[in-house]
């Protein structure tokens, strides 16, 4: 018999184990743990302590553009000014 929608829990849909990130890793060694779990954020863990979320999002408009050395960040940054 199938679940109502309003009888589903989060653990029905939860990745386990879920992929976690050190605080000191690289902005492209979390990208690639992203895209190889095909996942939209990563909780950052430090001795075993959840310490805080970074998203893809969040890790793209930090990089440089494919169009410029500049940043998401300093390029909106640089048109505001405008």
């Amino acid at each position: 018999m199938q679940k109502a929608f309003a009888q589903f829990r989060v653990s029905d849909w939860m990745t386990v184990p879920a992929p976690v990130i050190p605080p000191r890793s690289s902005v492209q060694g979390a990208l690639r743990l992203l895209r190889d779990h095909r996942l939209t954020a990563l909780p950052v863990c430090e001795e075993g302590r959840f310490i805080g979320l970074v998203s893809e999002k969040d890790l793209l408009d930090l990089t440089p553009s494919r169009a410029t050395t500049l940043s998401r960040f300093e390029i909106g940054a640089l048109l505001d000014k405008v």
